[in-house]
């Protein structure tokens, strides 16, 4: 479940010497599915494109994981709401990199939103 997923990214982002706290919700939602060798292989990927491009192992992974086709429904909208609200990553960006617009990008966070909301009155 999400729990375990959140406890191996931080796991393997530590081993890397990378702190992932400020993006694990995006990342936990965005491996939804993943097997545990999955994300040990999204990781290591991550971790080789970020020594070759000087770059740094949490975006690489971050970017990677977003930008992978992602089917419809709740948790690809919920996916690019953390991508929005909580990371700060602009619709029209977040649009231009997936190659979609970014009045579908809106309206997929605002179901997420809505979804949350409905969620929270509830319990």
């Amino acid at each position: 479940g999400p729990a375990e997923r959140g406890a191996l990214l931080r796991d393997l982002l530590g081993e890397a010497g990378v702190d992932g706290s400020g993006v694990e919700p995006l990342l936990v939602a965005a491996t939804d599915g993943y097997s545990h060798a999955g994300i040990q292989r999204e990781v290591l990927a991550a971790r080789r494109h970020a020594l070759l491009d000087r770059g740094n192992a949490l975006d690489q992974l971050a970017a990677s994981l977003l930008l992978r086709e992602q089917p419809a429904g709740p948790a690809r909208d919920e996916l690019w709401r953390i991508a929005v609200e909580d990371m700060g990553m602009s619709r029209r960006r977040l649009a231009h990199d997936l190659g979609l617009t970014h009045p579908t990008i809106s309206a997929g966070v605002q179901r997420a939103r809505e979804r949350r909301d409905r969620n929270t009155e509830s319990t």
